[in-house]
């Protein structure tokens, strides 16, 4: 029965657009990797596992990370002239991330797995999440 519930929960969640997030602000990173093309040109406000893995990544979590799963991730575009700060202070964590989503517009990139064709770009803050679930400013200082 617990089962039944959470898989429906996941999918309204899943089915819902990317429109407004929920009362605490902060979209499911689930909902943009489902349906990316929802939000694309948006800007919203993620959580996920920032890790690098060839390039900085939001995955879903640090398990997903360390899978190298790169369905349950968005690539980030860095703000620039920034690269070098984020990637020694804000990654291998837990964040939360405001910025717009972005298709690519590279030919190339037509028939690959639809995730892949998407970034987080024009990223306004990144905030890390302590243990006790507390965001705590990373980017920008």
């Amino acid at each position: 029965m617990e089962f039944m519930r959470v898989s429906l929960v996941a999918l309204i969640l899943l089915l819902a657009s990317c429109g407004k997030a929920p009362a605490g602000g902060v979209l499911p990173l689930a909902k943009v990797l489902v349906d990316p093309e929802s939000c694309a040109g948006s800007e919203v406000v993620v959580s996920g596992f920032l890790g690098k893995a060839g390039h900085l990544q939001l995955f879903l979590t640090k398990e997903h990370w360390e899978m190298i799963d790169f369905g349950s991730s968005i690539g980030i575009v860095y703000p620039e002239g920034n690269e070098q700060f984020i990637e020694q202070e804000c990654k291998n964590t837990y964040v939360t991330i405001t910025g717009v989503v972005t298709k690519l517009s590279d030919p190339r990139f037509k028939n690959i797995n639809i995730v892949h064709a998407f970034r987080l770009s024009d990223i306004k803050s990144i905030l890390k999440v302590d243990a006790s679930g507390k965001r705590i400013e990373c980017w920008p200082q």
